[in-house]
């Protein structure tokens, strides 16, 4: 910059400019130049990933790295190339374990005399409680 020549303070009044807006641009040009780096450095997190990992995982993940961003600018860089986390399924736990060799049980009421008609059969389950002294 020209602050070798002159000081920042006669150039600065010069051009009617306060120092602390010559400052803030002269950092914010460094940080326009590092954000294709950031940007990279992202966009190869979340494919590494595997498209699993929101905002807040991707802040977190750059940070580890030594990256300082917020969540609002992973966003738009997300956005700004259409990348998008996937949701990833809920876990629906299986209500029996059975083994693996051995066979389902059959459904005998479909098997001994099938439903002809709508409203001809009707199955209900019924569930119990277990009460114990710490619920009461």
């Amino acid at each position: 910059m020209h602050g070798n020549a002159h000081s920042i303070s006669l150039l600065c009044e010069l051009m009617r400019v306060s120092r602390s807006s010559y400052y803030d641009r002269f950092e914010r040009v460094s940080v326009t130049s590092s954000q294709s780096e950031i940007t990279r450095k992202l966009i190869a997190a979340f494919h590494f990933h595997k498209r699993r990992y929101g905002t807040r995982r991707l802040v977190s993940e750059l940070a580890d790295d030594g990256i300082q961003v917020g969540r609002q600018t992973v966003r738009t860089i997300l956005a700004d190339h259409g990348l998008r986390a996937i949701q990833p399924k809920s876990f629906v736990p299986k209500t029996t374990r059975t083994h693996p060799n051995l066979r389902r049980s059959p459904n005998l009421l479909l098997e001994r005399e099938p439903a002809r008609a709508p409203d001809e059969i009707y199955v209900s389950v019924i569930k119990y409680k277990t009460v114990t002294s710490s619920t009461l």
